[in-house]
């Protein structure tokens, strides 16, 4: 994603994946209470990981697809500060 985000705004993106302890103090900067924080993160690592893979397979489950590549190149003005 970094890639394309950096070809869409034309400026050099780079990404660190955190862990679960770094992203939670993130929340926690913001008031979050620390284990919510880390619930919050362990639930997000979950989800990177690949665990809701299977609820979008099954069957009877419509789920709009779009390219990743235009959804950026439609919206890069919300990636520029």
């Amino acid at each position: 994603m970094a890639d394309l985000l950096s070809k869409a705004i034309e400026r050099k993106i780079s990404h660190k994946r955190l862990t679960i302890d770094e992203a939670a103090q993130i929340w926690i900067g913001f008031g979050v209470e620390e284990e919510y924080a880390k619930e919050l993160m362990r639930l997000e690592a979950k989800i990177a990981d690949g665990d809701q893979e299977s609820r979008l397979k099954l069957p009877n489950i419509i789920i709009y697809k779009r390219n990743l590549k235009d959804y950026i190149e439609e919206h890069k003005s919300l990636w520029v500060l």
